[in-house]
């Protein structure tokens, strides 16, 4: 299963400028796989968080695959 997960992060090691991307990953380290293979650099992750799927009656449904 897949969750959206909102990844802060700064370029290679001694990177200072912080950015955020969310990426749709199974996993916080897929996550991190993602982003550093679409910029073809290393990061080093700071900040993740995962949103849960929501389980409330009458919430949006998400797409399915």
């Amino acid at each position: 299963m897949s969750y959206l997960q909102t990844v802060s992060f700064t370029k290679g090691e001694k990177g200072k400028k912080v950015y955020t991307e969310e990426v749709i990953a199974s996993t916080p380290n897929a996550a991190k796989l993602a982003i550093q293979n679409r910029l073809g650099a290393t990061i080093k992750v700071t900040k993740c968080m995962t949103s849960v799927p929501s389980t409330a009656e009458g919430a949006p449904k998400g797409a399915q695959y």
